[in-house]
């Protein structure tokens, strides 16, 4: 009976472990390139990190020029189905 709950334990610690060290992400497909080049076509110089919502693709970018940082959802024909933009505010733009 020891011996049983001292196993027990170890798969039960080892089980923890490996749940804290997976992603938290999915792994993603491919992006399609029709996405990628309407993310493209309004950001050039930006690299997003993609990440996949149910069906659709999620960029999450940080823009320099404007200090801002967004996520753009598309879906896999490239339409935007939302968009959240947030911007830093400063004492000088109030």
């Amino acid at each position: 009976m020891k011996t049983f709950f001292i196993l027990l334990c170890i798969v039960l610690g080892m089980n923890c472990t490996i749940a804290q060290t997976m992603p938290k992400t999915s792994t993603i497909t491919p992006v399609p390139e029709v996405v990628k080049t309407t993310f493209a076509n309004e950001f050039p110089t930006i690299q997003p990190k993609w990440e996949l919502d149910n069906k659709n693709y999620k960029a999450i970018y940080s823009d320099p020029k404007t200090h801002s940082k967004g996520i753009i959802i598309y879906d896999p024909e490239g339409k935007v189905i939302r968009r959240d933009i947030e911007t830093n505010t400063t004492p000088e733009n109030k």
